[in-house]
């Protein structure tokens, strides 16, 4: 009989066939999580922190930024981590490679180091691993580390022991020689920008161990060298930082003059993307340089030069090369008093001396020239100081087709043709130039897809074409030095001949000219704003403004614009056109009859006449006319308000009127804004949407003020008629008048005006009935009641005393109240101390006895009491007290400016910006000029806190 039985394993086949499974399955894992670990991650989710390196600098602040496993490609999810554009770190146990990545390539880079550590890190680990695993099986490890058998533990813990004993002093080496490399970085920050980049988990570890996971990518404005000695003129290193230990740098900045060694570290950079040189003094070394790098997404150059001068007094003592060094000199500027002539001019010496700078350096940089032609992934040139002659524009054009900004800072003048055509990518154009000329320089973009911002030198005059720039939306001028720029007409291009072609984006368009030999516009269907204003002759430092300015001093607009108006005779999209600094008298307006859809017109510092205002205000499309500095008689207002009944706007000069009468414009909105004016009569009827002011310098004869229900204030210096209409005016907020009767007409017209803020009323006879309203204007905050007197119910007519104040006492926002020259006593200082809102009081004139404003201690809020000179206050109060003089003029229309200016500055409630502590005695002028009614003079006052 023949046995199927097979023999039984034995338990030493069984063990090792366990072991063996068990260290695959864990070699399995490990090389799996390993791998995951090893993965690129791509720096994203950037955010501001505050991070305290151990050095010798302060707090410094840097960009936090995190790195990420990204697993998303295209909105498509992946299972394993994906590789992004932009950059990305990796490795494991620290970041031992970075790459760059992006459409057109992708850069690498190696810590050699880091990489060492890791992969001993990983060998051991994983070798160790996966020989221990095979040695005890994890629940023997467990059991054998909790209760050891027979005094022996486990092999394995053992085994993990000594890799750890292994991997320390390597990483231990690796972290000190980290910490002092970023270190090196941090003492630099004070020329230079550094921003790092850590890992999320890193914010509250030591800083020893962050500086193996912190990346300093970026170092900008980064002193290279310095100068020993002014006399000796010899330079050497500043720092032994050496750009070698940074691998993962991007950007870099240096301020020169440069040594060899510094261009040949950054030529060694290998993920190098931005190069930014400042105070260059050789075009030649920076060239060499340049031609060593072939890859660079922005390049920056600004060349080095002396202080340059704007004007006749040379105010501007601005350097650049300071600038980028260190800032501005406060030192040099405190020795300079400003009312001493020496403020604006600099001593012979020092001019002959910048003279021979100037003259050495253009001597030495004579027909050089830069060649970027190799770049052709250069996406963005800025070039400052720069001469025309040291670029060749046309090879720059045609070899950076990736290029999207082009900065030109050109040193001198330039060249009188400059042409940029066929860069498809450009999407800023700047030209900035040091001199001008009266030369025109002739100017031509063309086939520009991507362009949207075209910004030309100030100052000079230009020729300008303009073809296919269907993105083009702006066309500014910019000075050379950026602190000169501002808003308004010098910020608009001075321009001779304009021909725009095909730019449909173009919604804009400010210019500057006095005589225009070629205007073309065609294909600019998004055209709605023209502006053109003529140029105004120059301003010195000091002198004040164009008050003096005569458009009549110009050329006659009709002849030396020509193409300009026969351009705009035709029929053109325009809704707002600006014309200033024109002399129009001779321009046939008549012409415009085809400006179907022109909406606003506006006109500054133009002599037009009434008869060419007419013939604009015949355009049925019209509704604004903005033209405040055009005097016009009482027939030609009736007749500019006879030609068009749809105005919405009419601004002209009102003041000089002596009448105003404006009936039936449904769709005014604005006619005298907040001008002063001189009208003896002012009738405002059927003005449903007007929202302006009534300012008077004197009193009125005729006042109606009928269905104007939007009519803001009324201000009159002065006194109205006592038979005055003011029914109409249910929005009326302010409502200020002087020495005359208010009467029961004007109180229950004013009844309606729940919006009423403002009510003054100095040297005024009130009836009784007026403080009983007053508690029923929720929003009245200031009262003037200077020499106030109330009619009693008997007929008697008594002065303002503490029987009224407790009416005023009962207002729920009461600011400001001016009781000059009143009755009251001290329980209606007690009352108005009680005011939570209170923040102005004036008492001057009234029989105070000592002690009696001592209730006002305790108000938290109060910023200005007008008390007379002799007038007891108690010690608390100082701080806010203005003190009146020896004459008061009792018919003063407002005793303090604040009232006023807070009509128009907007200034918020006292119980919004209280404080616990009061301003110092002398505190600085109240923000705004003086009140618009307010007569009072400077010197009678002393400056009242804000």
């Amino acid at each position: 009989m023949v046995s199927t039985s097979q023999s039984a394993p034995t338990p030493a086949s069984v063990e090792k066939s366990r072991r063996v499974a068990r260290a695959i399955v864990v070699g399995v894992i490990m090389v799996l999580w390993m791998g995951w670990m090893w993965a690129p991650r791509t720096i994203s989710s950037s955010e501001a922190i505050w991070f305290l390196p151990m050095s010798t600098v302060d707090s410094t602040e840097f960009d936090y930024q995190r790195a990420s496993r990204n697993g998303y490609v295209d909105r498509t999810f992946s299972f394993f981590p994906t590789i992004s554009n932009g950059w990305s770190v990796g490795g494991f146990p620290v970041d031992a490679y970075h790459f760059v990545r992006n459409s057109r390539s992708t850069r690498f880079t190696i810590v050699p180091l880091a990489m060492t550590l890791n992969l001993l890190s990983v060998a051991l680990l994983l070798v160790g691993g996966v020989y221990l695993t095979y040695l005890e099986s994890p629940k023997d490890v467990i059991l054998t580390t909790l209760w050891p058998r027979g005094g022996r533990r486990s092999r394995v813990l053992i085994g993990l022991t000594l890799i750890a004993c292994v991997i320390a002093p390597i990483a231990s080496v690796y972290f000190r020689r980290c910490e002092r490399v970023n270190r090196q970085a941090y003492q630099a920050r004070e020329a230079g920008v550094i921003r790092s980049v850590n890992h999320p988990f890193m914010t509250y570890m030591p800083i020893w161990f962050q500086s193996a996971f912190t990346h300093i990518h970026r170092l900008e404005v980064y002193a290279s060298a310095w100068e020993s000695s002014s006399k000796q003129g010899r330079w050497r290193e500043q720092t032994d930082i050496e750009l070698a230990n940074y691998p993962a740098l991007q950007s870099v900045g240096l301020i020169g003059p440069f040594l060899s060694k510094s261009f040949d570290e950054v030529a060694e950079l290998p993920l190098l993307e931005s190069l930014s040189l400042y105070r260059v003094e050789s075009i030649d070394r920076v060239q060499e340089l340049v031609a060593r790098v072939p890859v660079l997404d922005t390049l920056e150059i600004q060349m080095s030069r002396g202080r340059r001068y704007r004007g006749d007094r040379g105010l501007d003592r601005f350097d650049e090369m300071n600038f980028y060094a260190g800032g501005w000199d406060d030192r040099e500027w405190g020795r300079y008093d400003q009312d001493d002539e020496s403020f604006y001019e600099e001593s012979a010496d020092d001019e002959s001396d910048e003279a021979d700078s100037e003259r050495d350096f253009t001597i030495a940089n004579s027909g050089a020239t830069f060649d970027f032609r190799h770049l052709d992934t250069l996406r963005i040139l800025r070039l400052g100081y720069v001469p025309a002659s040291a670029v060749n524009l046309e090879a720059v054009v045609s070899s950076a087709r990736e290029l999207e900004e082009l900065d030109w800072q050109v040193a001198g003048l330039m060249d009188k043709k400059f042409h940029v055509a066929e860069l498809p990518k450009l999407k800023v154009l700047v030209i900035s130039t040091t001199e001008t000329d009266d030369i025109p320089v002739e100017i031509e973009v063309k086939r520009m897809p991507n362009l949207h911002s075209l910004f030309l030198p100030r100052e000079q005059l230009f020729d300008l074409t303009l073809d296919r720039v269907p993105l083009l939306s702006s066309i500014e001028s910019r000075a050379f030095f950026a602190m000169d720029d501002e808003d308004g007409v010098d910020s608009m291009p001075m321009i001779t001949g304009l021909t725009i072609k095909d730019a449909p984006s173009l919604m804009t368009l400010d210019i500057v000219s006095n005589e225009l030999k070629r205007f073309e516009i065609e294909g600019c269907a998004s055209l709605r704003t023209l502006s053109l204003s003529g140029e105004r002759p120059p301003v010195r430092w000091g002198s004040g403004s164009y008050s003096d300015f005569d458009p009549n001093d110009n050329p006659d607009a009709s002849e030396a614009l020509r193409s300009f108006w026969e351009w705009l005779a035709k029929e053109q999209g325009l809704n707002s056109l600006t014309l200033a600094n024109l002399n129009l008298r001779r321009v046939d307006f008549s012409a415009f009859d085809k400006l179907k859809y022109l909406r606003s017109v506006w006109f500054s510092d133009c002599n037009a006449a009434v008869n060419q205002l007419e013939l604009l205000s015949g355009l049925p499309s019209l509704r604004e006319l903005h033209a405040p500095t055009i005097q016009l008689s009482e027939r030609g207002v009736k007749r500019l308000l006879e030609a068009n009944s749809k105005w919405e706007v009419l601004q002209l000069d009102w003041s000089k009127l002596a009448r105003i009468e404006i009936r039936d414009q449904l769709h005014l909105r604005s006619a005298m804004g907040n001008r002063e004016l001189s009208a003896q009569t002012i009738q405002l009827e059927n003005l449903p949407r007007l929202h302006d002011h009534i300012f008077t310098k004197s009193s009125v004869q005729k006042l109606e003020l009928q269905n104007v229900p939007q009519l803001q204030g009324i201000f009159v210096a002065g006194r109205i008629p006592k038979d005055a209409e003011i029914g109409g005016v249910s929005a009326l907020e302010h409502f200020c008048i002087a020495a005359c009767d208010f009467t029961l007409e004007y109180l229950e017209a004013l009844k309606r005006c729940e919006n009423l803020q403002t009510l003054c009323l100095p040297n005024c006879t009130v009836p009784n009935e007026l403080f009983e309203q007053l508690p029923s204007w929720r929003k009245l905050s200031a009262v003037d009641l200077k020499l106030l007197r109330i009619t009693q119910d008997s007929g008697e007519v008594v002065p303002f005393s503490d029987v009224h104040t407790a009416s005023l006492a009962l207002m729920p926002g009461l600011s400001r109240v001016n009781l000059d020259r009143t009755a009251i006593t001290g329980r209606s200082i007690a009352m108005l101390s009680k005011c939570k809102d209170l923040q102005a009081v004036s008492v001057r004139g009234c029989r105070l006895k000592p002690g009696d404003l001592d209730p006002l201690t305790e108000n938290r809020v109060l910023t200005e009491l007008n008390v007379t000179s002799r007038m007891q206050v108690p010690e608390e109060l100082e701080d806010v007290v203005v003190r009146g003089g020896l004459i008061d003029d009792p018919d003063e229309m407002s005793t303090f400016d604040m009232s006023w200016n807070s009509i128009f500055t907007g200034e918020p409630r006292a119980r919004e910006r209280s404080r616990a502590v009061r301003p110092e005695r002398r505190g600085p002028t109240p923000a705004g000029g003086a009140g618009p009614l307010s007569r009072r003079r400077q010197e009678r006052r002393r400056e009242p806190t804000p």
